[in-house]
């Protein structure tokens, strides 16, 4: 039988970093209208953002991004519902 417990070790991957103010007006500035129409922007979408805004964006790939506007939606979802 095998062990199953709330304390079961995580996957190993990435360390989840705050998105500073920077990159949120970075990412704003360039994709708020896949926010605003609720699509998810593809890899070419993020590549340009993050191109455009090298500074700013230096330590995000095109996935964080992705992720960002994904979880930015649901966000947005969940309050029309409220």
């Amino acid at each position: 039988r095998k062990n199953i417990s709330n304390t079961a070790p995580r996957k190993a991957g990435k360390a989840r970093c705050k998105w500073t103010d920077d990159e949120v007006k970075a990412v704003e500035r360039h994709l708020l209208h896949f926010i605003t129409s609720c699509k998810v922007p593809d890899k070419k979408e993020c590549d340009s953002c993050i191109q455009a805004e090298l500074a700013a964006l230096k330590g995000r790939d095109w996935v964080a991004v992705k992720y960002y506007i994904h979880n930015r939606i649901l966000t947005l979802k969940r309050k029309m519902n409220k």
